[in-house]
């Protein structure tokens, strides 16, 4: 009995903690610029690790949105980055409701594929990105480090 106690929490170990110790710090980005209107398309995760892990979100749709810290969650090889969209303005300019946007990804490689849960369509590959600036995540959102 000891002995599969013993055996299923190295076995829950293993699986909870070097996942936790291999998810990549840095950034993570597919944002890009349309060529022919301007818009500022894709999405942009800065992951700092640290006693808990947290990410700088940034989306971008014409323009872009966040830029705010959340909390990460990891589960096996899957994270879990929950969002309140605020702030945001309808087509016509006026203020939108805020909503909860639950972002999934998984780690491949040197890219993270990242959905918004429920909305497949919303499919992702971000690439790893060799050399990012200071805050640019933040700064992408609202051209402040500190948004």
């Amino acid at each position: 009995m000891r002995f599969s106690l013993l055996i299923a929490v190295m076995a829950l170990s293993a699986t909870a903690w070097p996942i936790a110790a291999q998810t990549p710090a840095g950034v993570y980005s597919s944002v890009r610029v349309h060529p022919e209107t301007g818009d500022v398309l894709g999405d942009e995760i800065e992951f700092r690790p640290g006693h808990k892990l947290t990410a700088v979100v940034t989306i971008c749709e014409g323009s872009c949105w966040g830029g705010k810290v959340w909390p990460v969650t990891v589960t096996g090889d899957r994270i879990d980055v929950p969002v309140l969209m605020q702030g945001l303005v309808d087509q016509a300019g006026r203020p939108a409701k805020d909503r909860p946007l639950a972002l999934v990804g998984h780690f491949r490689g040197g890219s993270l594929r990242l959905e918004a849960q429920g909305e497949p369509s919303s499919r992702e590959t971000l690439k790893r990105l060799r050399r990012p600036r200071p805050n640019q995540t933040a700064m992408l959102a609202c051209g402040k480090p500190n948004c």
